[in-house]
């Protein structure tokens, strides 16, 4: 019999690689569990379709209470998987209360055992809605039966469950046949398996790993070894890790994969970790639990913590059999929230938002746990409440951090609506977030979701080139955020220029204070103003204007800036001290305006002179040096005819724009860089700017 065709599994963002298929033996029949597990680690004969491999190392294993694994052979055809497919067995109860149940978004594949006696369809469309919730589509129904039953009859059962089957969301599921204690019935289940196995689509889990403990013991010294499946991403020796529950943290001192020591381990094997706690080296911390370690999950430090609160889209889990209406109901106040093996069954309050924001029928909503679970984006959830627990709800994890006081904030529900129309696409739940958000760090975006690194890298790139969001330094923008923020910049800018005409422009100072309030690191409202010049805008010392500005005079400085030009004009090399000259507030503001205007040269603390002045001074002292080669103040008093009070300001500001230099008590010109200077030497660059204290045009 032909094992059918199998529904592609949902598309997983691209990660590590790995060489192993995770089957997962599921459904609320133990018996028949078992005797599929038993068929699949003791029965499976090296054929030419499937067998065990020679080499004893990788024999099958006993089951286990927590599976086992086989090695699928399949020389025929270009397939999928490698020829040498190791299959790691996950066993999953399944049923009302559950057992323990699988990680989120796995495993690869599940064989589901049906009874061909009594009726098996109420806990088999329960199971089915289950896998559904669970977003597992690559299922095989395998029918058993034992003598006295005949095959005829196996196979009149298998028919009836494909029709019922047909239009439903598992019609391609693979339906087989075992009749156990048949010789041929067992082969002909047995390639139908492999054949099916090795025709899934291969996977790519993303780089985000779990370690689903099934086993724990102490190795003494603060260290602790733990065995499981490792789900989801690579672990490497030295990471640091936590335990959850619990919130132990340590670091894997060493990584096993079937007794053999190795640096890093791939999503898809059982391996076994020995972790070192030098904080919990007494034990009390794991002997506090209050469950088993058997059950926890073991992931990387910086992709937690653990969460209470996480939006969610629910879906009313179609049912599998044709004909038959879907779930009509949706969790009421409180529900059971089942979120994996390592967290098991957790009650939870469910909060609905606007139903009218989910698609497809469904709605959004907050569950509020009672304690703490590690939960990403994207992860899936069954949901029962009480009142039917035989109809589980299937729920997608749409922001794991979820705020109980802005839960049902505008911004949050245009978040989740944007995921719950698109939960695949990493672009949207970026793009979703950096809107609510306005600003992301980027090391980290997206890290507490099942999107891979480079996934979220690659989307960021898209969003950027499509001019959705703008990078600055460490930070991601929304482009809309961005540009407000730039606008109100150019606000600031047009209000200085409006109340102060007579100003260079709007202070550096006053728009980063402006900015701080709604920006979550300071440096980038310097990002955001620098990016304004050359826009329009232009730096005019430390204030940033508009590039058609023109300082003005305004009427009520007119007749102190008048004063002071009167006074600089009639004792041009003998004028006021700067605090006589700026004892009235207005006087002030006008001889700052002078300045900035280049009218009057800012030469000191206590000196300023009109332009003319400042420039005549300049050349007698230029043409003395070059006569005299070099020359005291006294000299140069002399010979240009000034006052040391105002000769001493004058020399050393042109010191400090290096047009002279001082040589002990002598002043000489700086030379000139020689005519075959070096390739890459560089005259010394002026300090863009307004005339003023340090600048002086045409010395």
């Amino acid at each position: 019999m032909s094992a059918g065709s199998v529904a592609p599994s949902p598309a997983r963002s691209p990660g590590v690689q790995r060489e192993c298929l995770v089957l997962a033996l599921v459904g609320p029949w133990a018996q028949g569990r078992q005797r599929l597990a038993h068929v699949l680690m003791e029965g499976l004969a090296a054929a030419s379709v499937a067998g065990r491999s020679a080499d004893p190392a990788a024999r099958a294993e006993p089951v286990t209470p927590c599976g086992g694994h086989f090695l699928l052979v399949a020389p025929r055809g270009p397939a999928r998987w490698p020829v040498n497919l190791r299959v790691e067995i996950l066993d999953v109860p399944l049923g009302h209360p559950p057992g323990r149940l699988y990680p989120p978004g796995w495993p690869d594949a599940a064989l589901l055992p049906v009874p061909a006696v009594n009726d098996p369809l109420p806990l088999l469309d329960e199971s089915l809605r289950v896998l559904y919730g669970f977003g597992l589509r690559a299922v095989m129904l395998v029918v058993l039966g034992e003598t006295p039953l005949t095959s005829e009859a196996l196979e009149t059962a298998a028919a009836r469950l494909r029709e019922l089957l047909r239009d439903g969301p598992f019609a391609r599921a693979a339906v087989e046949t075992l009749l156990t204690g048949h010789p041929r019935g067992l082969t002909r289940f047995q390639a139908g398996l492999a054949d099916w196995l090795v025709a899934l689509p291969r996977a790519h889990p993303p780089d985000k790993p779990r370690l689903w403990i099934e086993s724990a013991e102490g190795a003494g010294g603060g260290r602790w070894r733990m065995a499981g499946l490792l789900a989801g991403g690579e672990l490497q020796r030295g990471l640091e890790v936590t335990l959850h529950p619990g919130d132990i943290t340590g670091v894997i001192e060493r990584l096993e994969i079937r007794g053999v020591e190795c640096a890093s381990a791939a999503p898809g094997q059982r391996i076994a970790v020995t972790l070192e706690c030098p904080d919990h080296a007494s034990g009390g911390a794991f002997r506090a639990l209050p469950h088993s370690i058997s059950g926890s999950v073991l992931f990387p430090t910086e992709l937690g913590p653990a969460t209470d609160t996480v939006d969610v889209l629910l879906e009313r889990a179609p049912s599998p059999f044709a004909g038959a209406a879907p779930s009509s109901w949706l969790p009421g106040d409180r529900a059971s929230v089942e979120v994996g093996c390592a967290t098991g069954i957790e009650s939870a309050r469910v909060f609905l938002h606007r139903a009218d924001a989910a698609p497809d029928g469904g709605a959004l909503a907050q569950l509020r746990l009672e304690s703490p679970r590690l939960v990403w984006g994207g992860d899936r959830l069954v949901i029962r409440a009480g009142e039917r627990p035989d109809e589980p709800v299937a729920a997608r994890v749409l922001d794991p951090e979820g705020d109980r006081k802005r839960w049902q904030r505008r911004d949050q529900v245009s978040l989740l609506a944007a995921r719950a129309a698109a939960p695949d696409d990493v672009r949207v739940w970026l793009g979703s977030q950096l809107r609510r958000d306005g600003f992301l760090p980027r090391a980290g975006l997206l890290k507490r979701t099942l999107f891979a690194a480079r996934a979220v890298e690659a989307a960021l790139r898209s969003l950027v080139a499509e001019h959705a969001a703008v990078l600055a330094g460490d930070w991601v923008a929304d482009t809309n955020r961005w540009e407000e923020l730039r606008e109100r910049v150019a606000a600031l800018v047009d209000q200085a220029h409006a109340a102060h005409p007579e100003r260079p422009g709007a202070p550096f100072a006053t728009l980063r204070a402006a900015l701080a309030e709604t920006l979550p690191d300071p440096d980038l409202a310097d990002r955001v103003i620098q990016g304004l010049a050359g826009h329009g805008f232009v730096r005019a010392g430390d204030a940033l204007a508009r590039a058609a500005h023109r300082p003005a005079l305004p009427l009520r400085l007119q007749p102190a800036a008048e004063w002071i030009r009167q006074v600089l004009r009639e004792t041009p090399l003998a004028p006021l001290s700067r605090g006589e000259l700026t004892r009235e507030p207005p006087a002030a503001e006008a001889l700052q305006f002078l300045i900035h205007t280049g009218e009057v040269v800012d030469v000191g603390p206590t000196l300023v002179l009109s332009r003319p002045a400042y420039q005549e001074l300049v050349t007698r002292i230029r043409t003395e040096l070059r006569r005299r080669g070099r020359a005291t103040v006294s000299e140069l008093r002399q010979a240009v005819g000034c006052s040391r009070r105002i000769l001493i300001p004058v020399c050393e500001k042109l010191e400090r724009e290096g047009v002279t230099r001082r040589a002990g008590d002598y002043h000489e010109l700086r030379r000139a860089p020689a005519a075959g200077k070096q390739r890459g030497d560089r005259p010394r660059r002026r300090r863009l700017g307004p005339p003023g204290r340090g600048h002086s045009p045409g010395v």
